[in-house]
């Protein structure tokens, strides 16, 4: 697979996160289809999505790809507002305070993902040159993407507003940083699962442990828990079935969590046996009920219980 982004971070994103086959992104700044472009391995993976941009002199470059590149400025609001082109610094445009000959009418980013039916963005890209705390602040919730990729450093000039905002919404989760970029991740799955059971939290798990995965019963190494575990959710990727919170129904991740705090999270109080109210997955609880009488042998016998 090829790669374009400036600091690797589409190639840090394919490595460690878990793409839609056939995904919708939305690049906001979106300047040249390629070069130093956070979504041209996803047009080349076959996603569909919308490039915008302020200055239209990208459009022919996006054409001869075969793509349509929105020539829009975006805004917090609708009115009208100065563009300064910095044609030195790889043409970069931004909206400025100062009255210039270029004038431009704005449009917000909700009105714009609206009138084009958007539903969902599996991924955005956000580079809008020192504005982009304004405008995603401005977002619609129901517009949240999944992956967020956003610049924090315009020329030298650093903002983390942004970042210090999402920092505070539990749905987000920081992932990674890069000379330019912070990338999160957006999800309502935020259980941070082994990193909070009882036996984690005081450093008891040992190494040469094997516990089984709660889908396929496969053994997992402990040992191991750090070198393969997901980005995103925390819990190891089991290497034969593929599975982790991310990729489970929402009734089996309910159980899961139901189960793990009951059990896991208060481990000394555990009588050798699972019993939940219904409803839940009664297939995961075999698996975990394992995993559960393991790690209460182990302190037992450590003398921690």
């Amino acid at each position: 697979m090829k790669f374009y982004s400036e600091h690797n971070e589409d190639k840090w994103i394919a490595k460690n996160l878990r793409l839609p086959k056939k995904g919708f992104y939305l690049d906001v700044g979106a300047a040249h289809p390629t070069r130093m472009s956070n979504t041209a391995f996803l047009r080349d993976l076959g996603w569909k999505g919308i490039q915008i941009d302020a200055d239209p002199y990208w459009i022919p470059f996006w054409k001869k790809k075969g793509f349509n590149l929105l020539s829009r400025t975006i805004f917090t609001d609708t009115t009208v507002v100065s563009l300064d082109v910095n044609k030195s610094a790889h043409r970069l445009t931004k909206v400025s305070p100062d009255k210039k000959d270029l004038m431009v009418t704005t449009t917000t980013l909700n009105n714009l993902l609206y009138t084009n039916c958007v539903e969902h963005i599996d991924f955005m890209s956000l580079d809008v040159e020192g504005l982009e705390y304004d405008i995603f602040k401005s977002l619609s919730k129901r517009y949240w993407p999944d992956i967020l990729i956003f610049e924090y450093d315009t020329i030298g000039k650093k903002d983390h507003r942004l970042k210090k905002m999402l920092d505070k919404i539990p749905s987000f989760k920081f992932l990674h940083q890069t000379e330019n970029n912070f990338i999160y991740y957006h999800t309502e799955r935020i259980y941070n699962y082994h990193r909070s059971c009882w036996r984690y939290k005081y450093g008891h798990v040992g190494s040469e442990e094997s516990h089984p995965c709660y889908f396929c019963g496969h053994n997992l190494p402990m040992k191991d828990v750090d070198k393969i575990e997901c980005k995103v959710c925390g819990v190891m990727i089991c290497p034969k079935c593929g599975k982790c919170l991310c990729t489970i129904s929402d009734f089996q991740y309910m159980t899961l969590c139901r189960i793990h705090q009951k059990y896991c999270c208060r481990l000394p109080k555990y009588e050798g046996k699972i019993e939940l109210e219904l409803p839940y997955d009664s297939g995961l609880v075999k698996n975990y009920l394992t995993t559960i009488q393991t790690c209460f042998d182990a302190e037992k016998k450590n003398g921690n219980i």
